[in-house]
């Protein structure tokens, strides 16, 4: 966890110092998704990027930076949710947006739910949509783990999803 606190400040440091030429503008925008989760059901999530262009074409959309993530996947059998927290390093375009990271996956257990389980793993997202027709981002994330150390999940998280971004400082010009 410390390491994922240094990465981050290292990365907004760089950023907010990045003020010349195609850095000039830091975009923030939060989004909302809604997805499937393969082996359990439903998956809700909130993520939150933070990038800085990388072009000096002002026609294209080059933007690159950070993002963090929280999502609760809701599990078969009224298990109690699974919850999992991103930081990926992250790369967009005008169609597509990849992501790629750390992950922490939680999961509390036992009489009243005091037990925490808690694991580590590799983050990796991406998803396409067409900005000029507004349409919402369609994408599949993934977090890969030593299976050996969860216990409460038999394979690979694997969601397809359907993610709205909100584009509150630009960012999303065309």
């Amino acid at each position: 966890m410390k390491r994922l606190i240094t990465i981050v400040l290292l990365l907004s440091t760089i950023t907010l110092q990045a003020q010349e030429g195609a850095f000039k503008k830091l975009y923030v925008t939060p989004g909302i998704s809604l997805g499937f989760t393969f082996g359990g059901l439903f998956n809700l999530g909130v993520d939150l990027d933070l990038t800085t262009s990388v072009t000096n074409d002002l026609d294209k959309i080059r933007n690159a930076g950070i993002s963090t993530s929280y999502y609760l996947i809701l599990m078969r059998g009224g298990k109690t949710p699974h919850q999992m927290m991103t930081m990926n390093l992250m790369f967009e375009n005008e169609r597509i947006d990849l992501k790629a990271g750390y992950a922490l996956m939680n999961y509390k257990w036992g009489l009243r739910k005091v037990n925490n389980g808690t694991l580590g793993g590799f983050s990796a997202d991406v998803s396409f949509t067409n900005r000029s027709q507004r349409i919402p981002w369609i994408g599949i994330q993934t977090i890969v783990y030593n299976q050996r150390q969860w216990i409460w999940f038999d394979q690979t998280y694997f969601s397809p999803y359907l993610k709205y971004k909100f584009y509150l400082t630009g960012g999303d010009q065309l």
